[in-house]
């Protein structure tokens, strides 16, 4: 009797979690989610025999991570989520100080694979890109009706559409249109100087995202935002915000817990997404799409429909996956790792002194500010900003990939459609790679300035920082 009780007790323990969290990601009230609740127990009934007889069906496969340690904590359906806890920086770091450079964990059914090691993380993308370049699928990314065209941040690199556009994009972004675009850029840059310099304690941020988002606009349609009351900016503003809340759990917990997915029709994941794309999203690009091949200049919206349309007007779709992906990474990426090394320098005088002397030193020689291409000039300037990126990577993980094919790997197997996940925050603080990690040294980085681009191209032994990632 008093086993039947435990077990009663821990059964009922188990079942209230279950509802507390699925109560917390979805908002569901009461009476819907146990509806919900009763669907997803029947869906996860059957999920896990099917997983039960898979397991104990023989097989000669070699087994999947053999010598690759995993954390504790996995439970069944939901694997490590309940272990990840709010900071997946901080878990990462103190899983691999636990378990070494290489780990994979569970989030639901997925199978992922961190790597902080840069030469295993190289090997793996780089020299086996051919099968580990594939994105993972996403359940709330929205092709824009064309379904073979996602864009170069969700999009197959075996795609001939991929390919093309991104040729498209690093043209547009490369150094002869930087070349060409500074002295717009410029102005742009010494309008944000004269908002900040007031000589008081400011917030940098909303004017640094203006910033980077006229960057962005500029090279992408020839239109800026005059400040961040201008509705472009705020309407701008409120797509990348809300894009990037879509992507909070709750919203792609059925990417992982495919068992969740009976949830859709009572929380309505799916119909919120696919009415922010279609009712904001597609109207406010098409807009600014139009604006810009009547433009007189050139732009990059010009050169993406020459290359997918022929230069034929009306029919946009197939660009705006594109589009989308360039406003989300240029804008709020660059702001937030602009601020962070204002953070990180503010604190330090003599570093600040440094950097005015060169730049001082360049202005009483040449009589204005160094352009980009100038940047050998200004090395220490350039190392501080290598050592911001370093300190504080772009992106904690970058883009994940995913293995298209089952692969063996240093010995093990890494089954199809596994997760890769490269932590740039521990590779940065890898102290083989970087003597005293912890440190601010910018100094490490003197002698270094090439341009990023071609650092990220070099072997990995002579690659300074990995913030742009590895393989395709």
């Amino acid at each position: 009797m008093s086993q039947r009780l435990s077990i009663e007790s821990l059964y009922n323990k188990s079942a209230e979690r279950w509802l507390a969290w699925i109560r917390d990601i979805t908002g569901l009230g009461q009476d819907t989610m146990t509806a919900a609740v009763a669907a997803a127990t029947i869906a996860a009934i059957l999920l896990t025999t099917t997983i039960t007889w898979k397991h104990l069906s023989p097989s000669r496969k070699p087994v999947p991570f053999q010598g690759i340690p995993t954390p504790k904590g996995a439970r069944p359906l939901v694997g490590h989520l309940f272990s990840i806890g709010r900071n997946r920086a901080e878990t990462f770091h103190r899983w691999h100080q636990e378990l070494g450079p290489t780990f994979y964990f569970r989030l639901g059914t997925k199978n992922i694979l961190v790597l902080a090691d840069p030469n295993a993380t190289h090997d793996l993308l780089s020299v086996n890109g051919r099968v580990t370049s594939d994105r993972p699928e996403s359940t709330i990314r929205y092709d824009f009706g064309e379904k073979e065209i996602k864009g170069i941040a969700f999009g197959q690199p075996s795609s001939k559409h991929y390919v093309a556009l991104r040729k498209s994009v690093l043209y547009a972004l490369g150094p002869k249109k930087l070349e060409e675009a500074s002295p717009i850029l410029c102005a742009e840059a010494d309008e944000f100087v004269d908002i900040i310099a007031t000589g008081k304690n400011i917030e940098p941020l909303p004017n640094l995202m203006r910033v980077s988002l006229n960057f962005i606009f500029l090279t992408v349609f020839n239109q800026r935002a005059t400040s961040t009351h201008d509705s472009l900016y705020k309407n701008a503003m409120h797509i990348i915000n809300t894009a990037m809340n879509l992507t909070h759990f709750k919203y792609i917990a059925s990417q992982f817990i495919p068992v969740l997915k009976v949830l859709n029709p009572f929380i309505g994941i799916k119909k919120k997404s696919l009415d922010f794309h279609i009712n904001t999203i597609m109207p406010f690009y098409l807009e600014l799409i139009e604006k810009a091949l009547d433009s007189d200049q050139d732009n990059m919206t010009k050169d993406l429909n020459e290359e997918m349309n022929q230069g034929k007007r009306g029919y946009y779709n197939n660009l705006l996956a594109t589009i989308h992906d360039v406003i989300l990474a240029g804008t709020d990426t660059t702001a937030v790792t602009i601020s962070w090394g204002f953070l990180r320098i503010s604190s330090m005088p003599e570093i600040q002194k440094k950097i005015q002397e060169e730049i001082d030193a360049f202005v009483n020689k040449y009589g204005r500010v160094p352009f980009f291409w100038e940047r050998d000039e200004v090395p220490y300037m350039i190392a501080v900003q290598r050592e911001c990126m370093r300190t504080r990577p772009s992106t904690e993980v970058g883009v994940a990939h995913a293995v298209s094919q089952d692969l063996e790997w240093q010995g093990t197997l890494i089954p199809k459609s596994t997760w890769i996940m490269a932590n740039m925050t521990d590779a940065h603080l890898n102290p083989d790679k970087y003597q005293n990690p912890e440190k601010f040294d910018p100094d490490r980085f003197l002698g270094k300035e090439e341009t990023m681009a071609s650092s990220m191209n070099q072997k990995i032994k002579d690659r300074d920082h990995f913030n742009f990632g590895w393989g395709r």
